[in-house]
C-alpha cells in the first residue's frame, strides 16, 4: 500500500518538477549570474552542417553599432561561453552587432569608431608584413 502525500514515484516527480525551475533560473539584476542566457546573442560558425565555432574560432571581437550605424561600444563575450554576448543592459532599439574572429596576426580593423558601421574595414597583412 502506498503512503499518502509525497510518497512513491509520482510524489517525487511532482517535487522535482517544482524544484527544477529553481535550479536553472537566473537574475538579470545579479551580476554574479554570469551565465544568465535570457538576453544574449549567440553566434555560430557553420561548417559542413554543424556548429564548429569552438573548434575553429580562437578569439573574437564584438562591435556594437546603433540603428543609425554609429559605433557604440566594443562588447565582451560572456565569461562562461565564448559564443555569447550579453545584451541585457541595452535600451530598447535597433542595433547591429558585428563579430570578427581570428584577427590577430592577420590585419587591422579601421574606420568603425570614427565613421560607423558603413566604414568598417579590415586591412589584411601582406606576405612582406605590410598592410593592403
Amino acid at each position: 500500500m502506498m503512503a499518502e502525500g509525497f510518497g512513491g514515484v509520482a510524489g517525487w516527480l511532482g517535487m522535482f518538477s517544482v524544484c527544477l525551475p529553481l535550479l536553472f533560473s537566473c537574475s538579470l539584476e545579479d551580476e554574479r549570474d554570469a551565465c544568465c542566457w535570457e538576453n544574449t546573442v549567440f553566434f555560430r560558425y557553420e561548417y559542413e552542417g554543424r556548429d564548429c565555432f569552438q573548434e575553429y574560432i580562437r578569439e573574437t571581437r564584438w562591435f556594437l553599432f546603433g540603428g543609425d550605424g554609429g559605433f557604440l561600444a566594443e562588447m565582451d563575450r560572456m565569461p562562461c561561453c565564448p559564443q555569447r554576448v550579453d545584451i541585457s543592459g541595452l535600451a530598447e532599439g535597433d542595433y547591429r552587432l558585428v563579430c570578427v574572429g581570428n584577427l590577430s596576426g592577420c590585419g587591422e580593423l579601421e574606420g568603425y569608431a570614427e565613421e560607423g558601421a558603413e566604414a568598417f574595414r579590415l586591412r589584411l597583412e601582406a606576405e612582406d608584413g605590410g598592410l593592403f
